[in-house]
């Protein structure tokens, strides 16, 4: 009997929530997320071939290919499939309608959606939380890197650019929002005075892994400054009502003259 045999890791029936501040204030103050895995039709049918010795892998590829095209034709005939027992998927009209006429202002009219079954309801609710912890929302800044001298030891060059790299950087386009400059303390701390910070005059990368922004040339030579960013961004594109910013824990000093020789 011809068989494939794919690798797999099984899973121990437990999962973990993370839980989020609500950025909106819409409702709850915080939500959850279950942290998730996805596995693919391949390690479903290794699994199965552990539990039911000399199953055959190929016929099992086939029968799958046969009953995803009868699936898509169904649901291309403007029909509702259960699945198996464990849902329905089903077809929706999304668009905003005005008695008969249809406003889709270029948004797709249908959309499939999926409604689980009880069984499926069921099978879930006996899953074990394992641990449930808040998750880090705010930016991050990782690392920056003076682009002029590719250096990455504090200094950087007097309108020049600079690359900061982290997690969730996102800047959205509120005057507020930014890349400032802002001197430090005796103890390296942020001094609290915002008319001492100087915000970068342009930023010309902007995503969450990546910030790249011009150097103000009006920074003093003598200071130590840190960067922090400040943004309003979400990923939902709505205005954050609260603030996010991250600091650099690089202290930062403008280059001397001829530091990039």
């Amino acid at each position: 009997m011809e068989s494939l045999k794919t690798s797999f890791t099984d899973t121990e029936g437990t999962g973990n929530i993370k839980v989020y501040a609500n950025p909106f204030k819409n409702g709850s103050d915080f939500y959850g997320r279950f942290d998730r895995s996805t596995v693919d039709i391949n390690t479903l049918i290794a699994r199965i071939q552990k539990r039911k010795a000399g199953t055959n892998e190929l016929a099992l590829q086939q029968a799958i290919g046969f009953l995803k095209e009868e699936v898509l034709e169904s649901l291309r005939s403007g029909e509702a499939v259960n699945l198996m027992d464990l849902g329905t998927l089903y077809i929706t009209a999304t668009a905003k309608f005005n008695g008969t006429t249809v406003e889709q202002n270029g948004k797709k009219m249908l959309h499939v959606r999926f409604t689980p079954s009880p069984l499926t309801q069921s099978t879930v609710s006996a899953i074990k939380i394992k641990d449930i912890s808040m998750a880090a929302v705010g930016p991050e800044i990782h690392s920056v890197t003076d682009t002029f001298t590719g250096l990455q030891d504090g200094t950087v060059s007097l309108g020049k650019t600079i690359r900061i790299k982290g997690e969730r950087l996102k800047l959205d386009e509120g005057s507020s929002s930014g890349i400032y400059f802002c001197p430090v303390t005796g103890n390296q701390v942020v001094d609290s005075d915002e008319s001492l910070w100087v915000k970068s005059p342009q930023v010309i990368t902007n995503t969450n892994k990546t910030i790249e922004c011009y150097v103000p040339e009006s920074l003093n030579k003598a200071v130590e400054y840190k960067i922090l960013l400040r943004t309003f961004y979400s990923r939902a594109n709505k205005p954050l009502q609260e603030k996010r910013e991250a600091v650099s824990d690089a202290v930062i000093k403008a280059a001397s003259e001829g530091s990039s020789d």
